[in-house]
C-alpha cells in the first residue's frame, strides 16, 4: 500500500489553486475501492472531499476553493497500473509561490497599479523536465531604485531552484523592462524586492520549449511530454555539460521512438564534441540502447515528423570527474566511468590526495588495465610523492600487471592519468588510507653497522596503532649479511597470523621469499638473511592492539651472494670456497642486474649435489624476478640432472643455492652475462621466446638464433604463440627458419601474421631461425618450444608451457612410428596435457597403432590410455592433469 499526500500551500491572498493531470492510469473499479487518487480542498485528507478519480478518464482540471489541496494516492496489493502526473499552479494575482505549469504569468502585488512598499516576493516554475523555460517582461514596467544598480529594489531570476549568483539569469529594476531570458533547463527561481517607491512593478510570461542544457553530477533527460507522447515535429537540444575533463555516462531506461531503418522520421543523435557534424549514434526504435559515454560535453538532438508518435525517452546520466582533490583519512581514485566503460582517449586527469600533516598515504592498486607499451609513454598511471609533479616520481605504470603498494614520504601524493589518440582499455582502481611513516618509527631505511627498531607507539600508551603498514628495509655493505634478533614480542593472536603479523623477507623488498610470518606471544627464532638486504613488514588491524615488538640486527660477514651487475663479458660465481668445503647450512642468493633493456644468460658449468640429500634444503634455483605473470622459475635438485642455460625475461636474475651439509664432490659454479638476441643453443631441448616477450617486441630488431642439437638427433620445433606484423609476403617484420646453422640453408618458411605456424621438422640436428622487426607496428612476438632425439620424433620437452605433435603434423605421421617425449615442468608445478586433436588410424583396440601417457619419469610409472582413432577438443575428456612435474 502507498498512501501519500502532496499539499500545494500558496500564500494566503491566493484566491484558489488549479490542478491538471497530464497522464492518468488506475485500476479500474465501479467506486474506486482498490487504486485510487482522491483531492481533498484543503491542507490535510480531514478537508471537503473535491472528487475521488481511478481507471482511466482523466479528472480534468480541478479548482481549489482555497489557497491549499491535499491529494492522496492509495494503491492496494494486486493489480498495478502506470499511476499518475499532474501539475499545479495558481491564477499569480498575489506574492510568491510555487508553480508547476510549462507557461503562465507571474506579476508584482496589482499590478498594473503601484505595488505596496517594502515588498518581497519569491517564486519558483518548475516546468516539465524535458523542456527549459523561456521568459519575457512586459513593457509596462517600472521597478524604482535609489541607488541605481539594482541594490535595493529589483527583480531577479536564477536558474535552478537556489538563488546561487553563479546562476543568475538577469537583474532588472528601473523603467526599462529586462530583455528576454532563455533558462538552461526546467526551474527557474524568481525574487521581487522593493524598498524604495512603491510603482507599477512587473508582468513577466513563461513557457516552455523542448530541450535542456544541464551541468549537475548526475540526473535525468527526457523526451517532450513523456511518459505521454513526444509531439509532432519536435526539434529538441540537449546538452549535458559539466566540463572538458569529465565523463558524460547516458544510460537510457525507457526508449520508444518510431522505429525506421536510417532513423529517417523520429530519432535521437548523440554528439559529441557538441560542434561535430557526425553523430556518435543515431538512434530508434523499441530496444534500450547504449550506454553511451563522451569525455567533455555531450549533446542529443531528438527530431520528429507529424504522423506516428510515442512515449519517447527517459535516460539518467553521471558526470564523473577527471581526477581531483581528495582528503580523507581513506579512499578511492580510479580512472572516470570505472566499470561502466573503457576510458577515453586524450585525457589527462590529476588526483590530489593530502591527508593530515603527520601522516603518509599508502597506496594500492586492485585493478589495473592500460594499454601496454615499452616504456609506458602512450596510456599511463604516474604516482608523484609529493603535492605536484614537481615531486619525485615513485612509478609510471602502463599495461595489465598490478602497480606495487606505494607509499608517499609526507602527506600528499599526486597521481596523473593520461592516455593518447589510440588505443584504450578497462582502466584502474587504487585505494589510499594515511598511516604513520618513518618519521613516526613505521618503517623505514636502516643502514648502520647495528640497531634496533620496534611497533611504533605516538600516544604512549604502552600499545602499537591500529590499521599499521609499517616496512622496514635493513641494508648493510655488499659483503655483509644481516642477524636479526627479537628481543620482545606481543602481537595479537591467530592460527594463521590473519590479522596482526610480522613478515620477514630475505631481499630488499617482499617480492623476494617469505623467511617466516609472526604473531602471537612467542619470540621467533633469529634469523640470518643470505644477502645484504633484510625486509621486516608489519601489519595490524583495527580491533585488538597489544604491545607489539622490538629486535635489533647487526652486520655479520657475507660468505656468498650479493647483488651483481651483468655485463658483456662473462663473469663467474661459485658456492663457498668452491671446489673446496662451503660451511653447513650455506645459503646464497645472487640478484643479477642487467642494464635497463636487456636480458641475462646464465650457464650453469657445474652443479652437483649427493643423491642422499633432501631437495627441500638442498637446492639451486634460478628465476626472473620480479616473477609476474609470465616469469620463469626452475629448481634443481641432484636428480634433475645439469641445468639447462637459462634466459632471462627481464633485466633481473635470482639466484638461490642452498645446502644444510657439505658432501664430497659437492659444489656449484656458473656464468652470467648480457644475453644478446642473436644466440646459439647448444642442447637437447629448450624454448625460445621474441625480445620483450610476453610484452611487445621492439622494433629494429635482428636476431639470429641458432638450435644445434647432439650429433645423429632430428629437432622438432613447435610454436606455442604467434604474433608478427602481418604482411603479404612477409616484408616488414618476420621469423624465418632454415634447415641448418647458416644464412644460405634451406629455406624452411618465413611467417607472419597472426595464424600459428605449423611444427617444424627438419630432419636433422641444427636449425637457424631469424627474427627481424622494422620501425613500425610491434605486436606481441612469439613463443616456441624445441626439442630432439636421435629417433627421429620425441625428445625432452622443457618449461612450464609448451606444445608437442606426432611427427610431420598436420600431415600424416610415417609408418613404424615410435616417439617418447619426456615433459619435464618446474618443481612444484603439475602437468597438464591436453589435446587438441587425435587421429590414430587402428583396427579398434589400440593395440597397434596408438597413445599411450606415464604418469612419472618412465614407461614403469602408471600409465594412462592407450588412445587412438579420432578425437578432438570437443570431446573434453582428452586433458590429462598428473600428479608430479613430469610426464
Amino acid at each position: 500500500m502507498c498512501f501519500c499526500v502532496k499539499c500545494a500551500d500558496q500564500p494566503q491572498n491566493k484566491s484558489c489553486l488549479y490542478l491538471s493531470f497530464s497522464y492518468f492510469n488506475l485500476e479500474s473499479h465501479t467506486t474506486c475501492s482498490w487504486d485510487s487518487v482522491t483531492v481533498f480542498n484543503g491542507g490535510s485528507p480531514g478537508s471537503p472531499i473535491i472528487g475521488q478519480y481511478c481507471g482511466t478518464t482523466f479528472p480534468g482540471t480541478i479548482q481549489s476553493g482555497s489557497n491549499k489541496l491535499a491529494v492522496v494516492f492509495l494503491a492496494d496489493h494486486s493489480v498495478s497500473k502506470g499511476g499518475f502526473i499532474a501539475s499545479w499552479s495558481t491564477d499569480s494575482s498575489g506574492c510568491g509561490g510555487v508553480i508547476h505549469a510549462d507557461m503562465g504569468t507571474i506579476k508584482s502585488t496589482n499590478y498594473p497599479q503601484n505595488f505596496p512598499a517594502n515588498m518581497e516576493c519569491s517564486w519558483q516554475i518548475i516546468a516539465h523536465e524535458g523542456n527549459h523555460l523561456e521568459m519575457s517582461f512586459s513593457d509596462n514596467f517600472e521597478i524604482p531604485d535609489n541607488t541605481g544598480s539594482c541594490q535595493s529594489s529589483y527583480i531577479k531570476v536564477w536558474s535552478g531552484s537556489t538563488q546561487n549568483a553563479d546562476d543568475l539569469l538577469v537583474t532588472g529594476c528601473g523603467s526599462l523592462a529586462p530583455e528576454p531570458v532563455v533558462a538552461p533547463y526546467n526551474i527557474i527561481t524568481s525574487r521581487f524586492q522593493a524598498t524604495a517607491t512603491p510603482g507599477v512593478g512587473f508582468s513577466m510570461s513563461f513557457s516552455t520549449r523542448c530541450g535542456a542544457s544541464v551541468s549537475g553530477s548526475k540526473g535525468r533527460v527526457v523526451s517532450p511530454n513523456f511518459p505521454a507522447d513526444y509531439p509532432d515535429y519536435a526539434n529538441c537540444n540537449y546538452t549535458i555539460d559539466a566540463g572538458q575533463q569529465t565523463v558524460i555516462v547516458l544510460s537510457f531506461k525507457v526508449f520508444l521512438i518510431e522505429a525506421h531503418s536510417a532513423c529517417m522520421y523520429d530519432g535521437l543523435k548523440i554528439y559529441n564534441p557538441v560542434t561535430s557534424s557526425t553523430p556518435m549514434a543515431t538512434l530508434c526504435g523499441t530496444n534500450i540502447p547504449g550506454p553511451f559515454s563522451t569525455l567533455g560535453p555531450m549533446l542529443l538532438h531528438f527530431y520528429s515528423d507529424s504522423l506516428i508518435t510515442s512515449s519517447g525517452f527517459m535516460a539518467e546520466y553521471s558526470a564523473i570527474p577527471c581526477g581531483g582533490f581528495f582528503n580523507s583519512t581513506s579512499g578511492t581514485v580510479s580512472s572516470p566511468a570505472l566499470s561502466m566503460t573503457n576510458y577515453h582517449h586524450n585525457m589527462n586527469c590529476t588526483y590530489h590526495i593530502s591527508i593530515q600533516a603527520d601522516r603518509v598515504v599508502d597506496l594500492k592498486f586492485n585493478t589495473f588495465s592500460l594499454e601496454a607499451s615499452s616504456l609506458c609513454q602512450y596510456d599511463h598511471v604516474a604516482v608523484y610523492d609529493g603535492p605536484d609533479t614537481l615531486a619525485p616520481l615513485l612509478g609510471k605504470f602502463c599495461g595489465t600487471v598490478l602497480p606495487p603498494e606505494l607509499r608517499s614520504s609526507t602527506n600528499n601524493l599526486f597521481i596523473v592519468f593520461r592516455t593518447d589518440a589510440t588505443v584504450s582499455s578497462v582502466g584502474w582502481r587504487a585505494t589510499y588510507s594515511q598511516t604513520l611513516g618513518p618519521a613516526q618509527g613505521c618503517g623505514g631505511y636502516l643502514s648502520m653497522p647495528i640497531g634496533m627498531f620496534g611497533s611504533p607507539d605516538p600516544n604512549l600508551d604502552g600499545r602499537y596503532e591500529p590499521r599499521m603498514n609499517c616496512v622496514w628495509t635493513i641494508e648493510m655493505p655488499v659483503n655483509k649479511a644481516i642477524n636479526l634478533t627479537f628481543s620482545f614480542f606481543d602481537l595479537e593472536s591467530s592460527s594463521t597470523c590473519r590479522y596482526d603479523y610480522v613478515n620477514v623477507y630475505d631481499g630488499h623488498n617482499m617480492n623476494f621469499p617469505l623467511v617466516g610470518t609472526y604473531c602471537g606471544g612467542s619470540i621467533p627464532a633469529y634469523f640470518l638473511s643470505s644477502g645484504n638486504f633484510l625486509t621486516i613488514h608489519f601489519v595490524t588491524d583495527s580491533s585488538v592492539q597489544k604491545q607489539g615488538f622490538n629486535a635489533t640486527y647487526r652486520a655479520v660477514p657475507l660468505l656468498c651472494g650479493g647483488i651483481l651487475n651483468a655485463t658483456a663479458a662473462k663473469q663467474t660465481l661459485t658456492s663457498p670456497s668452491f671446489p673446496s668445503a662451503y660451511p653447513p647450512y650455506t645459503s646464497c642468493r645472487w640478484v643479477l642486474d642487467a642494464p635497463p633493456q636487456e636480458t641475462i644468460k646464465v650457464s650453469v658449468q657445474t652443479f652437483v649435489l649427493n643423491p642422499s640429500q633432501s631437495c627441500s634444503t638442498n637446492y639451486l634455483e634460478m628465476k626472473d624476478w620480479p616473477l609476474g605473470d609470465y616469469g620463469q622459475s626452475h629448481k634443481f635438485c641432484t636428480s634433475d640432472g645439469h641445468p639447462p642455460d637459462f634466459y632471462s625475461f627481464s633485466r633481473t636474475v635470482l639466484m638461490y643455492f642452498k645446502s644444510d651439509t657439505f658432501l664430497p664432490g659437492n659444489g656449484l659454479s656458473f656464468s652470467y652475462q648480457i644475453a644478446n638476441c642473436s644466440r646459439l643453443y647448444e642442447q637437447e631441448y629448450g624454448y625460445l621466446r621474441s625480445p620483450g616477450w610476453p610484452d611487445i617486441y621492439p622494433h629494429n630488431m635482428d636476431c639470429i638464433m641458432v638450435l644445434k642439437a647432439p650429433q645423429n638427433s632430428s629437432i622438432s620445433f613447435f610454436f606455442n604463440n604467434f604474433d608478427v606484423e602481418s604482411h603479404s609476403n612477409c616484408g616488414f617484420d618476420f621469423v624465418e627458419i632454415r634447415n641448418g646453422s647458416t644464412a644460405d640453408s634451406q629455406l624452411i618458411g618465413r611467417f607472419c601474421g597472426q595464424a600459428l605456424p605449423s611444427p617444424i621438422f627438419p630432419h636433422f640436428n641444427q636449425l637457424y631461425l631469424r627474427f627481424k622487426s622494422d620501425f613500425s607496428a610491434a605486436r606481441d612476438g612469439f613463443d616456441a618450444t624445441w626439442t630432439s632425439s636421435p629417433h627421429g620424433c620425441g625428445g625432452i620437452l622443457y618449461g612450464d608451457h609448451g606444445s608437442f605433435s606426432s611427427p610431420e603434423y598436420p600431415g600424416s605421421y610415417p609408418n613404424n612410428t615410435h616417439c617418447e617425449w619426456s615433459v619435464k615442468a618446474p618443481r612444484g608445478r603439475v602437468v597438464t596435457i591436453t589435446f587438441a586433436q587425435i587421429s590414430i588410424d587402428d583396427p579398434g583396440d589400440c593395440q597397434n597403432n596408438f597413445l599411450k601417457l606415464y604418469d612419472g619419469p618412465d614407461t614403469s610409472s602408471p600409465p594412462v590410455g592407450p588412445y587412438c582413432g579420432v578425437k578432438t577438443k570437443a570431446a573434453g575428456n582428452l586433458g590429462m592433469p598428473r600428479r608430479g612435474n613430469v610426464l
